[in-house]
C-alpha cells in the first residue's frame, strides 16, 4: 500500500509575507493542501496548479472528518500540506492530528510557523517584554474558560498563579472579554492595568483598541471588534512602537500602464505592502498624419502650450523631432510659454529640453486657467489624449482664449487577467490605485453592476488627484483616499499615513 507524507505547516498570523521559506518550499511540493478556514487564501499562490485544495470547517470536513481526509490522501501516496494558522502546534489541534497519523504509521513532518501569540502584538506595535517593565509572559487560551465562572473547561486554568506584574496574552477570548476582566479584577489586578485588543491581526482588517481593565470592554464594544483577536494585559500593552511599514499585511493592486508602474509599485512595496501589477490601460501614440503636421508647423505661433500628463509631453517630443529631424538640437520649440500640470509633467518637459513657465499643482481646470493671467485673444495649444475631460478647454474659452486640442495618443482599456479578477472578487486585494480617470473606467468595465457593489465594498480606492477622485465618486466608491499631491510618491505616502493613523500598525 502506498504511503504519502503529511507536513504540518504553520501559516503565520495572516500576512502572506510572514510565511517561512521552509513553508513555501513544502507548499510547492504538495500534491494536496488541507487548510483551516482562517488561513489566508493568497498563500495558495505558492502551490502548483495541479495541487488539490481542501478547506476545513465546511460541511463534511470537520474534526474527525479532517483526520479521515488526511489518512485517505496519505493512503494514495500523496505529499500533503496540512496548513494551520499561526504555529500548527501552539493552541491548535495539530498535535492531536499528528498523533493520529503517527499511530497509523504515516510519516509526519513539522514546519513551525510564526505564532500569532507573539506576531499579532508586534504587528500592532506592542512588545510582550521590555527591560524596564517585565521579562515574564503568560499565554492562555480563553476557550477553556467559562463566561461567568472564569475557569472550567477540560483543565482548570489557575488564574491566581499568573503574575500581575508580567504580560498576560489571551487567545480566543474576545467573546469572553467581560468575564475575563471581572476575573482579573477579582484576583486583585490593578484596575488601571493597560489592556490592548488586536482584532484580525496581520490582515488588512487589523484593528487595535487600547484601554485598561476599567474601560476596555466598553471600548471594544463601541468599536465592534470581531474575532479572531489577541488580548494583551500588562504594562507593555500601554507601550506603542510604530512600525515603519504601515502597509504591512496589505495587498495593493497597481493599475498604472505598463512601463509607468515601477516607481509607484516600488514605493508601495517599501511600505510593507504586497504589490500586484495589472495595467488597466495602454498608451498608444497616434500615427503621424497631415492634420497633425499642420498643427506642428504652427506651434511657434501659439502663446501657450499646456501639458496635462507625461504621456502628452513624450508624444509631443516625438512629433517635434519627427518634424525637425534633429538628434539633440532644437529639441523643443521656441516661442510658446509652457504650463505643466504636476511636477512629474514639468520634470519630463525639462528632460526633453524644454522650459516650464507655470506648474499647476493639480488638475483643476479653473485653477489652471486662472494661473495663466489675462489670456483673452491668446492662442493656446493642448497636446493630450484622444479622449479626455473637456473642462479645461471650456474654462479657457470662457476666459476669451482661442484653444486648440491636439490628440496625440489614445488610452486603450485593457481587461484584468482572469486570475487578478478572481483575486479582486475574492477579497484578496485590499487597495487598488488609480492614477487617471481612464484607469477607473477600465477597471470598472471588468465587472458587472452586481459585482461592482461587491468589489467596492471590499477594496479601498486610492486616487492620485481630484479628477480621478470625482470619477471614482461617480461610481459610488465608499472607501476613497486621495493623494496629498498628484504624484505617485505622494499617493504611496498618503496611503501609508492613512493606515498608520487608522489601524495603528
Amino acid at each position: 500500500m502506498k504511503c504519502g507524507r503529511i507536513t504540518f505547516i504553520g501559516a503565520g498570523p495572516g500576512s502572506p509575507d510572514l510565511l517561512t521559506l521552509r513553508a513555501v518550499e513544502w507548499l510547492r511540493r504538495a500534491d494536496a493542501v488541507v487548510a483551516d478556514p482562517s488561513v489566508n487564501p493568497v498563500l495558495m499562490n505558492h502551490c502548483r496548479p495541479s495541487a488539490r485544495i481542501f478547506w476545513t470547517g465546511r460541511p463534511g470536513c470537520r474534526g474527525v472528518q479532517v483526520r479521515r481526509l488526511l489518512r485517505k490522501l496519505a493512503g494514495r501516496g500523496l505529499t500533503v500540506a496540512r496548513l494551520k494558522n499561526g504555529d500548527a502546534f501552539l493552541f491548535g489541534r495539530g498535535a492531536d492530528e499528528a498523533d493520529d497519523l503517527i499511530a497509523r504509521g504515516i510519516p509526519v513532518e513539522m514546519v513551525p510557523g510564526v505564532p500569532s501569540v507573539s506576531a499579532v502584538p508586534v504587528l500592532a506595535g506592542i512588545p510582550l517584554t521590555h527591560p524596564e517593565c517585565t521579562s515574564t509572559v503568560t499565554i492562555v487560551a480563553a476557550d477553556r474558560t467559562g463566561e461567568n465562572t472564569f475557569n472550567g473547561g477540560r483543565r482548570k486554568i489557575r488564574w491566581e498563579k499568573i503574575p500581575p506584574d508580567g504580560t498576560l496574552v489571551i487567545l480566543m477570548g474576545l467573546s469572553r472579554l467581560e468575564g475575563i476582566v471581572k476575573g482579573l479584577l477579582k484576583r486583585h489586578w490593578f484596575p488601571r492595568t493597560s489592556v490592548a485588543v488586536v482584532s484580525r491581526g496581520g490582515t488588512a482588517e487589523q484593528r487595535v483598541v487600547r484601554g485598561d481593565l476599567t474601560d476596555i470592554v466598553r471600548k471594544v464594544r463601541e468599536e465592534g471588534l470581531t474575532p479572531p483577536a489577541v488580548i494583551v494585559v500588562g504594562e507593555t500593552a500601554g507601550l506603542r512602537v510604530k512600525s515603519p511599514l504601515p502597509l504591512r499585511g496589505r495587498t495593493v493592486l497597481v493599475t498604472r500602464p505598463e512601463g509607468q508602474s515601477a516607481g509607484l509599485s516600488k514605493k508601495i512595496a517599501s511600505l510593507g505592502a504586497i504589490v500586484m501589477e495589472d495595467a488597466a490601460v495602454e498608451i498608444r501614440p497616434l500615427p503621424f498624419h497631415s492634420q497633425g503636421i499642420r498643427v506642428l508647423r504652427a506651434v511657434p505661433s501659439y502663446d501657450w502650450l499646456i501639458f496635462t500628463s507625461v504621456n502628452g509631453v513624450t508624444c509631443f517630443s516625438e512629433w517635434w523631432r519627427f518634424r525637425t529631424k534633429t538628434d539633440g538640437r532644437d529639441r523643443w520649440p521656441r516661442g510658446p510659454r509652457v504650463c505643466a500640470i504636476g511636477p512629474k509633467t514639468a520634470a519630463e518637459i525639462r528632460r526633453q529640453g524644454g522650459r516650464v513657465d507655470r506648474i499647476a499643482p493639480e488638475y483643476v481646470s479653473q485653477t489652471i486657467a486662472g494661473s495663466l493671467g489675462n489670456i483673452r485673444g491668446k492662442k493656446i495649444l493642448i497636446p493630450r489624449a484622444l479622449t479626455a475631460p473637456h473642462h479645461l478647454p471650456s474654462d479657457l474659452k470662457k476666459r476669451g482664449a482661442r484653444v486648440t486640442v491636439w490628440p496625440l495618443y489614445d488610452t486603450v482599456h485593457l481587461k484584468l487577467s482572469p486570475k487578478r479578477k478572481r483575486d479582486v472578487l475574492g477579497g484578496r486585494v485590499d487597495i487598488v490605485t488609480f492614477t487617471s480617470s481612464s484607469t477607473v473606467h477600465a477597471f470598472v468595465e471588468n465587472f458587472s453592476s452586481t459585482e461592482r457593489k461587491t468589489v467596492f465594498q471590499k477594496i479601498t480606492a486610492a486616487s492620485i488627484g481630484p479628477v480621478t477622485t470625482e470619477t471614482l465618486s461617480g461610481y459610488g466608491v465608499p472607501r476613497l483616499i486621495q493623494a496629498a499631491e498628484p504624484t505617485a510618491e505622494s499617493l504611496a505616502e498618503t496611503l501609508g499615513g492613512y493606515y498608520q493613523s487608522r489601524y495603528g500598525n
